[in-house]
């Protein structure tokens, strides 16, 4: 996908899917794949909309991405499975699948696609711009996880739905759907944390048992997003991070390239980052596991905020924190 549909399609995304935040329990043991097509790669998805084939193929060219994330509306302990697939044929148009589905825990299941305001079962949207860019809404189908790796971080599963359009009249038919081994980014299972001192309040992404986290890999280097124990409580955007072992220094004023560390801190009403030309940090590496996608390391990082006021971020830690895996 084109990088800027890549970003309209994920802000989109962004708008249905802020309110899906939560926690989730311990892991469970790796389920085996039983049922995706023979051959798929790690990260490959397909289906057919409207009788029009897709595959994936190269998971850098078109990203699946999961997240877990709490379903307290079925009661403590429940989880939320949430898989985006993002799309573009061969004819330019372009769109998303996000598929739902709520868990006791993490294993594989097969349960009924219905409308996407019923909560009790699984429930997918679609973005699609084939007559206009508009979401259409589940009315009807299955999904089953057939795939639910605690240890990796990876789920796979299959599904088939129809979806209506609020908008408008028009419904689409997906059929043939899959995805292999897609990573769970944010809510994955041990997937460490990151905590700091802001201004002498305590910044932790822990929240109630599940990390508020997600990192990627772009160009060899990494990217990686921390949110607080609440939205009130801020979040970390460091980009950048080279993934060899050693001390930099963070300093503004800067734009990211591929060359530089990008460091945003997002408070209540405020923003402190490398814009600012007074700002100075300092980011270590201690220790790194390519094979694994695990990294541990410490930060510090002051300056001035859009407000005109001093920040100062100390005792920043990256604890064990494993990336996606491509």
């Amino acid at each position: 996908m084109k990088p800027f549909r890549m970003r309209v399609v994920r802000l989109l995304c962004a708008l249905f899917l802020s309110t899906l935040f939560g926690s989730c329990s311990s892991p469970v043991s790796t389920q085996e794949n039983i049922a995706n097509p023979f051959g798929s790669l790690e990260g490959e998805y397909g289906f057919i909309l409207n009788g029009k084939t897709f595959d994936s193929g190269t998971p850098s060219i078109n990203q699946g991405t999961a997240s877990v994330t709490p379903a307290l509306y079925q009661g403590t302990n429940t989880i939320q499975l949430s898989v985006g697939l993002f799309f573009e044929f061969t004819d330019g148009t372009f769109g998303s699948i996000h598929v739902y589905v709520p868990l006791t825990g993490p294993h594989t299941k097969s349960m009924a696609i219905s409308s996407y305001q019923q909560d009790s079962v699984g429930s997918a949207l679609i973005s699609y711009d084939s007559v206009g860019f508009n979401w259409y809404q589940s009315v009807g189908g299955t999904v089953t996880l057939t795939k639910f790796d605690t240890i990796n971080n990876l789920v796979s599963g299959t599904f088939s739905f129809d979806a209506s359009s609020p908008s408008n009249s028009n419904t689409v038919h997906i059929t043939s759907g899959y995805f292999n081994d897609i990573p769970i980014g944010e809510g994955s299972y041990g997937q460490g944390n990151v905590s700091a001192t802001v201004n002498d309040s305590a910044f932790s992404t822990d929240n109630v048992g599940r990390e508020m986290l997600n990192g990627y890999l772009n160009r060899g280097r990494l990217h990686l997003w921390a949110y607080g124990e609440t939205v009130q409580r801020g979040s970390f955007d460091i980009q950048g991070i080279p993934l060899t072992i050693g001390t930099y220094t963070i300093k503004g004023p800067q734009n990211y390239s591929d060359s530089t560390i990008s460091f945003v801190y997002h408070g209540d009403s405020f923003q402190i980052s490398t814009v600012d030309s007074r700002s100075v940090g300092q980011l270590t590496i201690s220790a790194l596991d390519i094979h694994n996608r695990r990294i541990s390391g410490t930060f510090q990082f002051s300056g001035t905020d859009t407000l005109g006021n001093h920040v100062t971020i100390a005792s920043g830690e990256i604890n064990n924190m494993q990336w996606e895996p491509y």
